[in-house]
């Protein structure tokens, strides 16, 4: 963010904020007014935050494009609250197309034996990290997204839209409602299927997106189902049907309308590196 050179006025024990205000990619601006009093018990403070078309954060996950009208009130150090409302305009929710490796740190593990000459010695663990001490801020906030939730990627292209509550505080925010799916689909391999229900929640103390999508069509007297479960950068994508069938006879007859035992060796082909 760009951020313009503030106007700010003390008088006695009060900062006044005439002017703050930083300019986000695409032209989008975040402006704060109001006052705060450093001296006082507990930093009482009254701001009003105006962002529009706001792109403040982006992510490999999120991005988004907002209008807001936020208060801040209160001690800020003890009892304060951030309420008002978040309009939004665009969001890109993307599904990655593959997972990242992870590495994992393993505990307790010591040196034994003698190591070779000139071997440099292992590195100490690292100290903890001190606890920060940020304050806890109530949240009272009605987030509007009524269309333009778009969710990517693995094959999925939808679009969802609705209305969520943001309560709880800045430690562990609480979200309510959720966004309904407005249309979509999923391709698997050249077979293109729509979705008949999709969601998105967000789990208790966290922002993290949770999908939760169905996608049927009829195949070989075969109702296949597509399910797209859990958080948006680690989805499970299952398959299913009606009657019960093993995954590869689902598949046969999603992609190619036959039979496992009646598929070419090219479509078996097909066949293994989609289940793969």
């Amino acid at each position: 963010m760009l951020f313009r050179s503030p106007a700010i006025r003390a008088e006695g024990d009060q900062v006044t904020i005439e002017r703050f205000e930083a300019r986000t990619p695409g032209n989008g601006t975040i402006s704060a007014t109001g006052t705060v009093s450093p001296a006082a018990p507990g930093l009482p403070a009254e701001i009003t935050v105006t962002a529009r078309n706001a792109r403040p954060l982006r992510s490999d996950i999120v991005t988004s494009v907002f209008d807001a009208d936020l208060r801040l009130a209160g001690r800020l150090l003890q009892d304060s609250r951030l309420s008002g409302r978040i309009g939004v305009q665009r969001v890109d929710i993307t599904v990655p197309e593959r997972l990242p490796p992870s590495v994992q740190r393993l505990d307790g593990v010591r040196e034994r034996g003698r190591r070779p000459p000139n071997t440099p010695p292992l590195a100490p663990p690292a100290p903890p990290a001190a606890p920060t001490a940020a304050p806890d801020i109530a949240l009272e906030i009605t987030v509007e997204a009524p269309r333009a939730v778009f969710v990517r990627g693995r094959g999925i292209d939808a679009e969802l839209g609705g209305t969520l509550g943001i309560g709880g505080s800045t430690a562990a925010p609480a979200v309510t409602g959720g966004l309904n799916l407005r249309r979509g689909s999923i391709s698997v391999f050249d077979r293109r299927i729509d979705f008949r229900r999709g969601s998105i929640a967000f789990n208790s103390g966290t922002l993290i997106p949770t999908l939760d999508f169905l996608a049927a069509s009829r195949a070989r007297e075969v109702t296949a189902n597509v399910t797209v479960t859990g958080p948006a950068n680690d989805p499970k994508i299952e398959f299913s049907s009606t009657p019960e069938l093993p995954q590869d006879e689902i598949l046969a007859r999603l992609l190619f309308d036959r039979r496992a035992s009646e598929l070419s060796p090219f479509q078996l082909a097909q066949l293994a590196q989609v289940l793969a």
